[in-house]
């Protein structure tokens, strides 16, 4: 049992830290994911004067709508925000695997099983042709994809631990092919961070150092010190975990509720 939840954790941070760094962080960030399973529920929102749809052929940084999504998840906790900015990026930017890999949280959270399947195998096929571009993004992203898999392995019904682990060894093997091909990359470093803390933090004989060691080049950096709190929390450095979080919230401060 103890096994089942420390893979579920780290699939869950593979696919976007988004659920486990929510149920883990709720009290500091002040993000709420009862609202996901009623945004799930909803088609898909229409465009508006907000969203940003770049003309064809116009190169952007994974996506402008992608980039919007990430910021309103990530640093603001606005899931609403962040799921108009996902429908979007499913239009404008089709071929980045983080669009899916994103956007696997509201269905996930409703429960909607066969959906976190069709998102990862869109990620997963996503991340195969940018494989051809962007070799350490792509390795990176066919990892996530079948992070995503392994999740709906585990929560399908008559689903369970073996048909995730196998699934799970291939997560590790490409993320270790993008770890040989940028080290430093600090997307890379961001995901891989998060995985090594929860595997920390559930899996007897893990190194929690190492997490955060891994963090240290991680980026957006709101993000990575939230994973640093939580690794010298666990170890009792209350005084460097103190130093983390405060650095991290005057990066992205909480939100007062609506």
């Amino acid at each position: 049992m103890k096994f089942k939840f420390s893979l579920q954790a780290t699939i869950a941070i593979a696919t976007g830290a988004v659920i486990a760094q929510s149920a883990i962080l709720s009290p500091i960030s002040r993000l709420n994911l009862n609202v996901a399973p009623a945004i799930a529920a909803k088609k898909p929102a229409k465009p508006n004067s907000n969203m940003v749809f770049p003309t064809a052929g116009t190169k952007t940084k994974q996506g402008s709508n992608v980039e919007r999504a990430k910021e309103a998840m990530f640093r603001d906790g606005d899931y609403i925000k962040a799921k108009q900015y996902l429908d979007a990026a499913l239009i404008t930017e089709p071929n980045e695997p983080l669009t899916y890999a994103m956007s696997t949280l509201y269905p996930f959270s409703a429960g909607d099983y066969e959906r976190v399947k069709d998102y990862g195998e869109k990620t997963v096929k996503a991340a195969e042709k940018l494989t051809k571009t962007n070799a350490m993004r792509g390795n990176l992203y066919q990892g996530v994809g079948l992070a995503i898999l392994a999740a709906y392995e585990m929560k399908k019904a008559n689903g369970g631990a073996l048909g995730a682990l196998s699934k799970l060894q291939q997560v590790f093997e490409f993320i270790d092919k993008a770890k040989k091909l940028e080290p430093n990359n600090s997307e890379l470093n961001l995901i891989k961070g998060y995985m090594d803390l929860l595997l920390a933090v559930n899996v007897p004989f893990s190194d929690t150092n190492q997490a955060i060691e891994q963090l240290q080049g991680a980026q957006p950096r709101y993000l990575a010190l939230r994973g640093m709190y939580i690794g010298h929390r666990d170890l009792k450095q209350y005084d460097k975990a103190k130093i983390a979080i405060d650095a991290a919230l005057k990066l992205a401060p909480p939100k007062s509720p609506s």
